[in-house]
């Protein structure tokens, strides 16, 4: 798919209910304000198999799941969730930047699970609660690996081989927990500002080594 602000596949329950995408091929949107992937709904299972590659508009935004209403003021809590085992080349989001959601955003769940490689942030914001767990694959930007906001976010690493290629960022305030329990040695060596983690409430260190390399913690 070519053109100015496309979507590979957008995929949208319009009455709320549940949205299903499951990919195993290659998804590619060549734009650069466009989306691989963007899926809508009050429930919503986002799965990119193993031999699965979606691609984001110049590298921008691979995969949303964005929860939105069934109906305006009808604000009960969704939840949207992405599984990564492939590729995913851009951004993994709970929302477009600077797009308005189709409803007014309550607090919902913000699942992400990966165990591929994801080329770029994983970011939810403050309107929802992240739980994003990284177990053996890679993730980051180069800057950023994840970017949670202010809803009792917990990002877990987990497994082995972890690669992580940027910082794990949060504004703190509201009991965020980052649990670092790979069960072989993770080394982190780029970061944001000199920072592997920043604005967590709560960092536990509970199972194998985490090697940092010329970064700090705050």
């Amino acid at each position: 798919m070519t053109g100015n602000g496309v979507l590979g596949i957008y995929a949208r329950a319009v009455n709320g209910g549940t949205v299903t995408v499951n990919n195993s091929g290659t998804i590619s949107a060549s734009s650069m304000t466009g989306g691989g992937v963007l899926a809508q709904g009050h429930i919503i299972n986002l799965t990119n198999q193993a031999s699965g590659t979606i691609t984001g508009g110049n590298g921008s935004i691979a995969a949303v799941a964005e929860h939105a209403e069934p109906t305006p003021g009808n604000y009960v809590g969704g939840q949207a969730a992405i599984t990564n085992h492939g590729t995913l080349n851009g951004d993994v989001t709970s929302y477009i930047p600077g797009v308005a959601m189709p409803f007014p955003p309550v607090t919902s769940t913000f699942l992400v699970t990966n165990t591929g490689t994801i080329n770029g942030a994983i970011r939810g914001n403050n309107t929802v609660v992240s739980r994003i767990v990284l177990n053996g694959g890679q993730v980051g930007s180069g800057n950023i690996a994840t970017q949670t906001g202010r809803n009792r976010d917990v990002v877990y690493v987990r497994g082995t081989g972890n690669i992580v290629r940027g910082a794990f960022r949060d504004p703190g305030g509201n009991v965020d927990l980052l649990t670092f329990e790979q069960t072989d040695t993770l080394t982190l060596s780029q970061g944001d500002e000199g920072d592997a983690f920043s604005g967590f409430d709560v960092v536990s260190f509970n199972a194998g080594v985490t090697d940092f390399q010329n970064l700090g913690g705050s």
